[in-house]
């Protein structure tokens, strides 16, 4: 899924899907039954989220390393700096979100338009 999400950078895919589907790999990978039952509501919520935060390719972009480090940590099973990683990547949405209207429809508008992410 991470390498879906670096070629919907440079064009190839939809980013917010493959971003989508990072984070979904993850809390499959937990195996906590759970989560694993909320993943469809947890899914809409990122779904939301993303929308409303990457506004543009370079937010896009931005949040490869935070997403990279993540994917490093969970494979190291280094569950204190996947934590971190994971603070990091939401407070960045956050921040991406934090001059925008909270407008779906005009952030859905914005990533319709040619060179945006989709």
């Amino acid at each position: 899924a991470f390498d879906r999400m670096e070629a919907a950078t440079d064009g190839d895919g939809c980013f917010i899907e493959a971003d989508l589907a990072f984070h979904e790999a993850i809390l499959r990978a937990a195996h906590n039954q759970f989560l694993s039952q909320m993943t469809s509501v947890i899914g809409a919520v990122l779904r939301l989220s993303f929308e409303l935060s990457v506004s543009s390719m370079e937010s896009a972009r931005r949040s490869l390393p935070a997403h990279a480090a993540l994917l490093r940590a969970i494979a190291a099973a280094d569950p204190d700096t996947a934590r971190r990683c994971l603070v990091d990547i939401i407070t960045r949405s956050k921040d991406d979100m934090a001059p925008l209207p909270l407008d779906l429809a005009a952030a859905r508008a914005r990533r319709a338009a040619p060179g945006q992410p989709s």
